[in-house]
């Protein structure tokens, strides 16, 4: 629930859309994903696609404070 929380937050920030994987890779050859690490820390890094290919940068998320 934190995730979609700090997405909708991100998304009304960046005034960008929240899109499902397929709806991004339709949509456009960059996107902004956010997900959780190995550490379960939200991670929010820009991919190409189709490749899926990371292009950076990548932000680490520790914590949230609303």
């Amino acid at each position: 629930m934190e995730d979609l929380r700090v997405a909708e937050a991100f998304s009304k920030f960046f005034s960008v859309p929240i899109l499902s994987m397929d709806e991004a890779v339709k949509a456009g050859p960059t996107l902004m994903c956010l997900m959780r690490d190995k550490a379960n820390r939200i991670a929010i890094t820009f991919m190409v696609e189709p490749n899926h290919v990371e292009v950076g940068p990548r932000i680490t998320v520790s914590s949230v404070e609303w």
